[in-house]
This record gives C-alpha cells, sequence and structure tokens, in this order.
C-alpha cells in the first residue's frame, strides 16, 4: 500500500462541505465506521487511491488534501440569502450549477460578440436605488403581457414570461438538478434563483424543484435584479431584510399583483380563503402569491400568512418529459438554438455542442428540428 501523506483535517472538511455522513463514506469504501473516524483523525493511514477516491466521492480536487488549511471558498456572484444576518451555507450543488452556468454564459458571450448582436439594454436600464413601482414600469416597457391576464392559467402566463423574457436577450435556465445529472437535485433549501447581469449574455437560473408559482416569483424577481444591473444569489423570503431584495421582492409582488387592483378585490367581509381564491383566479397567479400578497399589503397577519401556506401544497411537478425537452428548459431555448445553429451550420465540434447542451452528436438534429423548430 503506498501511504497518502495528507492532511487529515481536510478529509472531515471535505466530508461536512458535501454534506456526507460518517455512514455514507463507510459504505462507499466498504469499510467500518471506525475506519473512517481513524482516517479523519489520523490515526489510520490512509492509500494513496483510498485518498484519490475520497476526493472524488466529496468532489474536490485531489490537491486539496495537501492543503495546510481548507480553502476559502468564494462565490462569483453576490450572496444575498441572509437572513438575521446569518450567512448561508454555500453548497456543492450551488458552486457546480454556478460554474455551469459561467460555462455555457461565457460561450453565448463570445458568441453574441462574434455574431454582432447588440448589447442588451435593459440590464441595468434603472439606478439601483430605483423604487419597485419604479422596476414594474420598466418591465412593462420590455415585457408587453397583460396584467392581470385575460386567458390561460399561471402556468401558461409563466411559459409566455419567459419567453418574453427571452426574445430581450436573456438566457432563462432552469433545471433541478446540478448539470444534466438526475442523481444531484438541487435543494429549494438551498437556492431558489440567481441572476447575472452582464450587458451581452444576462442570464436567469430558476430552481425548479420549487413549487411552479413560486418559480414565476422568482424569474419576476431576478428580472427586476437584471434591470438594476445587479447580479445576486437572491433571498425570496418574506423577511429578508437586504434592501436590494426587499426591493426585487416588492417590484415582483407589484408586478404579478397590482396594487390598486388587489384592494379593489379583496373583500374584507370574506374570509382569508374565500378571498385568495377569488384572486387567484382574477392574477391567474397561486395562493402562495396572493397570500403574500395580502400579508406584504397588511390586509392578513403574518401569522395568518403561516397559518395558510402551511396548508396549501403547490410542490412542484415531478421531471416527466422527454429528455430533449427538458435540456431545452435547463439550458435556455436561446442558447440551444445558437448552439444547435453554429454545430449544424460546422462551425464548432459537435462534442462541444454536446458539452453544452447535454444532446449526443448523432440526436442533435432531432433535437433541433423538434424542439427548437429548425
Amino acid at each position: 500500500m503506498i501511504q497518502a501523506f495528507i492532511n487529515n483535517n481536510i478529509l472531515t472538511w471535505a466530508r461536512c462541505r458535501a454534506s456526507l455522513s460518517v455512514d455514507y463514506i463507510a459504505e462507499k469504501f466498504k469499510k467500518p465506521v471506525d475506519t473512517i473516524i481513524a482516517w479523519e483523525k489520523g490515526n489510520e493511514p490512509i492509500s494513496f487511491a483510498q485518498a484519490q477516491r475520497y476526493a472524488s466521492i466529496t468532489k474536490i480536487p485531489f490537491g486539496y488534501l495537501y492543503l495546510d488549511n481548507p480553502p476559502e471558498e468564494k462565490l462569483p456572484i453576490p450572496d444575498r440569502r441572509t437572513v438575521g444576518g446569518r450567512n448561508n451555507h454555500i453548497s456543492i450543488e450551488l458552486k457546480d450549477t454556478i460554474s455551469d452556468v459561467l460555462v455555457k454564459q461565457d460561450w453565448y458571450r463570445e458568441y453574441a460578440t462574434s455574431n454582432g448582436l447588440p448589447d442588451v439594454e435593459l440590464v441595468g436600464a434603472l439606478p439601483s436605488n430605483s423604487k419597485p413601482k419604479e422596476i414594474v414600469v420598466t418591465i412593462k416597457q420590455y415585457i408587453d403581457l397583460q396584467i392581470p391576464p385575460t386567458k390561460g392559467k399561471w402556468k401558461d402566463f409563466f411559459s409566455a414570461m419567459v419567453k418574453k423574457i427571452e426574445s430581450q436577450g436573456v438566457l432563462v435556465m432552469r433545471s433541478g438538478v446540478v448539470k444534466s445529472n438526475n442523481t444531484r437535485p438541487i435543494s429549494v433549501d438551498d437556492f431558489r434563483g440567481f441572476c447575472i447581469a452582464d450587458k451581452i449574455a444576462p442570464v436567469i437560473f430558476i430552481n425548479t424543484n420549487d413549487a411552479k408559482a413560486a418559480q414565476l416569483f422568482t424569474l419576476v424577481h431576478e428580472f427586476s435584479h437584471l434591470i438594476l444591473g445587479q447580479s445576486a444569489i437572491s433571498d425570496l423570503s418574506l423577511n429578508s431584510r437586504e434592501k436590494e431584495e426587499m426591493i426585487c421582492n416588492a417590484a415582483a409582488a407589484e408586478y404579478l399583483t397590482p396594487e390598486n387592483i388587489f384592494l379593489e378585490k379583496w373583500d374584507p367581509n370574506n374570509s382569508i380563503e374565500e378571498n385568495i381564491d377569488n384572486l387567484k383566479d382574477i392574477f391567474r397567479v397561486s395562493s402562495w402569491v396572493i397570500a403574500r400578497r395580502a400579508e406584504y399589503l397588511k390586509l392578513i397577519s403574518k401569522h395568518e400568512y403561516s397559518q395558510f401556506v402551511s396548508k396549501i401544497n403547490e410542490k412542484a411537478p415531478s421531471n416527466g418529459g422527454s429528455y430533449n425537452r427538458n435540456q431545452k428548459v435547463r439550458i435556455s431555448e436561446r442558447l440551444a438554438v445558437a448552439v444547435a445553429t453554429q454545430a449544424l451550420e460546422g462551425k464548432m465540434l459537435l462534442r462541444e455542442a454536446q458539452s453544452l447542451t447535454g444532446i449526443q452528436p448523432n440526436k442533435l438534429y432531432d433535437f433541433a428540428r423538434k424542439e427548437l423548430g429548425f
């Protein structure tokens, strides 16, 4: 056995960073739990091959195991996910998702530049200290959808909103897993969405493990950040005290449920449940969005809001449908069209197209024809 003279403390850090238990590691190695504990404490030698596998399981570079101290990990965009001043844990899923998005964004930026595409003017259209209603006015300048919608369901409105935003030059990526790996789900408790403000290749990412109704709110929230020229991992909590998050939360609420119409339609003689049922049909949003808006406008208390949302069940539907259709949603249809066009015109290698889209080379033409309308 070739012993690996590593810093055993890094083993513990790597396992905790990956939110893995000692039992899980022991099962992977088919070793007793005591052996894993002994490795981490430095009481028992670990081989070079075992150390390499440990690094692979915990998803860290092997070289990290030789560091004196764990590396300080920073995110490339501002993290607004703070509640009461407590910083949130930076998970592997979050880091890997952002890294994957940045790779795709870099490719699209180069594509847009080389093809002479215009800058996305909505990014930074307003100063960061703008008021929510000013943001809503600007959203409506770019997104010509009727509020409240006169037909269709709120799911239809969500799809229409995504198309309108992408038509303005924004890449809207929606996924509930890291990259295309269904064994690595993204927890809603981790993050609901983020955006990257860029004049050439702005991105909105939505966690599709969230309820559909919450995804709609997140979409408008992130779009508001782009209008203010801000990149952010967002905090959509009702209790958020981050100034930027409060502004974008208020803008999303005002856009989806305009205050003047909401107050006009809210009947103080009806119960909370009756009002919410009535207004969700008017605005074609979910009970969750209506309850949140009612609390913001002080029509119901925070306690009543919490009681109501604890009863509703608006979970995200299971990921169904074809793989190709899911991939189009995951990577953004705008990006998919750009990559497929370049690949089918012979301007990029098919394997490079696969790394960006997740579509195998021999299936790219069918993907472009059936999903992208080529």
